[in-house]
């Protein structure tokens, strides 16, 4: 039935003040085939409360996936970092290979596969409005799977593992079953939501006695769940708060970071790069150190790139002053050139615009970069992000070791690689992030670096900053791709290439220096 997803972000003030509140509230309920009773019922009702509460509220109901993503970027082009923001979505929802989609009302899904190009990862939503000190996230479904004959799709949506503290996760039943439809206007968990959110009660008591009254309700056949690392108390009725308890932020000391679209904040530090028990060109494990920089949470997407090609005035054969940018004359390329405009075509190795860029050379990503007023990342920022940056493991816990692969142990939960991959690249965000918030560092493409390669500099790499050797024959590239199986996917694992040629599996992403 409803799927609802909740989503309030606080951050500080430079000084210390009660935070804003804004509000985007989305019902679908208009689905071919398997349309719902109550998501636009919820999502009016839930955004009358919330307008009642003091936020800010724009409500949307019964949008297609081009709308669904433009609402989401554009919700997230005006939140600023002294609002709190409340993300609702009510409508189908499904769970394919532990990955939770939202479903648009145009979604045509005939089979399994396409569900990844015909619906919305929760995870690239979550991803819009992740910039924040306070995430709540709720999630309120009838989670059975609407798609039935789709064998391998799993029952109930996975449950979300956050990578951020000040984080509150609810869901209203336990992760992998299923929750009540109700038989009046709202589902027994938004019904009592709306109820207890209008009381004196911080948030950790509001879901505690909305988990009491749907156990009951129910019969104890739905039982709310929740996780929490919150550190500050909340209240979504501040009127009725008890006083000085509406949450105040000291200022945050840290420097003064700009806020770029899809970009992930690196702060530097000092890590161990390479392996000694991969390839030869990993060795030795050596202390390196890099200075604070930006990267792109995903990889440049074919959209994307073709928004470059026209502005710049690329020729019709992808080169530019004579260097190719592109490889257009093969088959695997799928940017075309017609009537004076390149225009995405497609090709059997990428199906959808929003997959990363293939036969890109080092020449092209690099101008690219450019254009967008940065650079391509130096191997060692490139590592450095992959692993995790200040987050990573080896950080938080004495004695243990990054994780293998970008984000985990467990290939398939973060990459498409050859053992899941179905011989193309995927949309770009489909997979879950890093510790850091970032995307397919693993797997989907080969992500060029700026860096001359060298089989042996790791022996004699400088400490700080290293840009690679000063010439060679072939150009850095990281993080294996859809073609390549588990071991090309560490990251430590090294590629290279020439700087003049596209592969259909060479991609990139974006890099600033702040």
């Amino acid at each position: 039935k409803v799927f609802l997803i909740l989503v309030i972000l606080l951050l500080s003030l430079n000084t210390v003040c009660y935070a804003k509140r804004k509000a985007l509230v989305i019902g679908n309920s208009r689905y071919k085939g398997i349309p719902l009773k109550n998501p636009v019922n919820d999502a009016n009702d839930i955004a009358s409360t919330l307008r009642e509460l003091d936020f800010d509220v724009t409500e949307r109901t019964n949008l297609n996936k081009r709308e669904l993503i433009e609402i989401a970027n554009d919700f997230e082009n005006r939140i600023t970092s002294n609002d709190v923001v409340l993300f609702y979505f009510s409508g189908h929802g499904v769970q394919v290979d532990g990955i939770n989609y939202l479903i648009p009302v145009d979604a045509d899904i005939n089979k399994e596969e396409d569900i990844e190009f015909e619906a919305v990862s929760l995870n690239r939503v979550i991803g819009c409005i992740e910039k924040s000190r306070m995430n709540i996230i709720i999630l309120d479904a009838c989670r059975d799977n609407p798609f039935k004959n789709f064998r391998s799709l799993d029952r109930g949506l996975a449950q979300i593992t956050s990578k951020t503290d000040g984080t509150f996760i609810a869901y209203s039943t336990a992760p992998g079953t299923v929750a009540r439809d109700g038989s009046g206007r709202n589902s027994p968990y938004t019904k009592n939501l709306i109820s207890k959110m209008k009381t004196d009660m911080n948030i950790e008591k509001v879901f505690k006695e909305v988990r009491k009254s749907v156990k009951k309700e129910t019969n104890n056949r739905q039982i709310p769940w929740d996780s929490s690392s919150l550190t500050d108390d909340f209240y979504f009725c501040m009127s009725c708060a008890p006083q000085t308890t509406e949450p105040k932020y000291e200022p945050k000391i840290e420097q003064k970071q700009k806020t770029y679209d899809n970009m992930v904040f690196v702060q530097g530090g000092t890590f161990q790069m390479g392996s000694n028990n991969g390839n030869d060109d990993e060795e030795p494990i050596h202390s390196v150190t890099v200075s604070d920089f930006y990267i792109g949470k995903y990889e440049v997407t074919n959209a994307e790139y073709i928004e470059f090609l026209n502005a710049k005035g690329v020729s019709s054969n992808g080169s530019y002053g004579g260097t190719e940018y592109i490889d257009m004359d093969d088959e695997d390329c799928a940017v075309g050139y017609r009537n004076g405009r390149f225009y995405f075509r497609g090709s059997s190795y990428a199906e959808d615009k929003n997959c990363p860029v293939i036969e890109v050379t080092w020449f092209g990503a690099k101008a690219y970069c450019k254009w967008k007023g940065g650079r391509l990342p130096s191997e060692a920022e490139w590592e450095y992000a992959a692993r995790g940056g200040n987050k990573r493991r080896s950080v938080s816990l004495s004695g243990v070791e990054d994780y293998k692969y970008s984000g985990s142990n467990n290939i398939g939960s973060v990459a498409w690689y050859d053992g899941n991959s179905d011989n193309k690249t995927h949309p770009v965000g489909t997979k879950q992030p890093n510790e850091l918030g970032i995307y397919d560092m693993s797997g989907n493409v080969w992500e060029w670096c700026n860096d001359w390669y060298g089989k042996y500099y790791y022996q004699n790499s400088p400490k700080n900053n290293p840009q690679g050797p000063n010439s060679g024959e072939y150009s850095v590239l990281r993080g294996g791709s859809w073609s390549y199986n588990d071991y090309g996917c560490r990251v430590a694992d090294r590629g290279r290439y020439d700087r003049d040629a596209g592969d259909y599996d060479f991609g990139f992403r974006f890099a600033r220096t702040p």
